[in-house]
């Protein structure tokens, strides 16, 4: 929970990964879909981005190009942003786990 604050203080409407993973499984299997649903999940893949983005590399990587890109609110464009959120949380798990272990790394240097 605490860490779920520190990600989105705001509470923005933003994927968790169970759920895009959820709804990329949906609109991969499913043959048609509504325009307003695949317009809510775009707009929702792109705060998403945009949140995980700020929070792991403060905006390194030139996400506007990723979201011009894939402006269009298509089944597929959302499935592939859906699957960047996806992979931004993977990544901002293993960043946390190599933090972790390097303040455990330099407690046990300091203890010697």
């Amino acid at each position: 929970m605490e860490d779920e604050r520190n990600l989105n203080p705001h509470g923005d409407e933003i994927f968790n990964d169970v759920e895009g993973t959820y709804l990329v499984s949906l609109l991969k299997k499913k043959a048609s879909c509504a325009p307003a649903i695949l317009e809510t999940a775009h707009e929702k893949a792109i705060k998403t981005l945009k949140l995980l983005t700020a929070n792991m590399i403060g905006g390194d990587v030139p996400l506007q190009h990723i979201i011009d890109y894939y402006v269009e609110p298509t089944r597929e464009n959302v499935i592939i942003m859906i699957l960047r959120c996806k992979k931004m949380y993977e990544a901002r798990i293993e960043v946390k786990r190599i933090i972790k272990l390097l303040i455990i790394q330099q407690n046990a240097l300091q203890e010697v």
